[in-house]
Parts: C-alpha cells; structure tokens; sequence
C-alpha cells in the first residue's frame, strides 16, 4: 500500500485573534488502495479481514492548529513578533522528535504534558520568549481543547458499524 496526501479544498474560516480557522484546511495523509470505493464507503478489499482500525486523532479525526494557535496568540509575550502558526508547527514538529528521542532512549512512560513542556522550553531556548507559569499551563492545555473536524463524528460512526476502533 502506498501513501498520498490529500488536501481537501480550503474554505476560509474567520479569523479570531488573528488566527485562521483551520478547521477546514486540513491536509492529511490517507492510504492509496488498488479497490474502488464508492461514495456510500462499499467495503475496502484491502481491509476486507480486518477486525479493528487504529490511528492517531491529532490533525486525522481533529484540528489541533486552530486552538493552540489561538492559545499562542491569546499568550504572546509583550512586543514579540512571531508567527504563531509557523510556532504552532514547530513545536508539534519538535513533540515527534523529542518522542522519538524517547523511544531511542527507552525511556519510560511520560505524560503528554511533560512533553509538551519539555518541547516548548527547547523552542523557547535561545529566543526572547517568556512565558509566566500560568501561560505555559494554558499553552500546553490548548493541545487538550482539539477540534473535531465537521465529518469526524459520522467518520467513526460509519467506521464502527465494522469495525473496533
């Protein structure tokens, strides 16, 4: 099976603190396969056997750019002039590093938390960024505030009749 990225049509969202909703601009991987599907979701020969589905729900089934982006801006320190959304993507950039570097390392079981944490102080290394200890807590709490996108709740829906998920 060979992968594609699939980028659905942008509609633009309105804009709250300066931040785009991003809701409608998702852009995600999904697997290319050799069967037909039709526009009801006829059964997939590829998964014709498969008893269960498992994925991630970060940017697949939510948005996760809109409410951090959001929470960066409602945050930036006084007289920065960052780009939010490009900072929103480097820090998800670095969470997969810094998991990766765990799993080099088999370390342990961290909470997400930690991690956004520990990535956030790496990008925030070197810069003039300062956040208080309230700010970095409603920061790293925006990844837990996601969006699901508009057609996710009837995605798992339709995915369960067949499937666990």
């Amino acid at each position: 099976m060979s992968i594609r990225r699939r980028a659905c049509p942008r509609q633009h969202g309105r804009a709250v603190n300066g931040v785009e909703d991003n809701r409608s601009t998702r852009d995600h991987l999904v697997p290319k396969v050799k069967s037909t599907v039709s526009a009801m979701g006829s059964q997939i020969d590829t998964f014709k056997h498969a008893k269960a589905l498992i994925f991630d729900y970060i940017g697949t089934t939510t948005d996760w750019l809109t409410p951090v982006s959001r929470a960066l801006v409602e945050n930036a320190p006084n007289g920065s002039n960052v780009d939010w959304t490009e900072f929103a993507y480097n820090w998800r950039k670095e969470f997969f590093v810094y998991l990766q570097e765990l799993a080099d390392n088999n370390s342990y079981w961290v909470p997400f938390n930690d991690v956004y944490d520990t990535t956030l102080s790496r990008l925030q290394n070197g810069t003039d960024l300062h956040w208080t200890d309230e700010q970095r807590t409603s920061l790293i709490r925006s990844w837990g505030g996601l969006i699901a996108w508009e057609d996710t709740v009837e995605g798992l829906r339709r995915l369960r009749e067949r499937y666990i998920v």
